[in-house]
């Protein structure tokens, strides 16, 4: 079985221009003090949106006034 010509061509040409457009981009190097600041600002904000949508700070585990009432367990 043969593929057509047209889409062989395509997928050569489609090939050429990834690995032209990979050779252009530089690496980008990251140090460890901009990924902790990146996660930290992830995790903050992540907080605050389960803070605000279930009424309890996970952060300092306590709940707050709103639509749920949280029970304290004993394990």
């Amino acid at each position: 079985m043969t593929a057509p010509t047209s889409k062989v061509g395509a997928e050569a040409e489609s090939t050429a221009r990834l690995k032209d457009e990979s050779q252009r981009r530089s690496p980008t190097v990251v140090n460890a003090s901009e990924i902790e600041e990146f996660f930290a600002a992830m995790e903050k904000e992540s907080q605050q949106k389960f803070k605000e949508k279930y009424n309890f700070d996970v952060a300092k585990d306590e709940p707050h006034e709103g639509r749920y009432e949280w029970v304290r367990l004993k394990p």
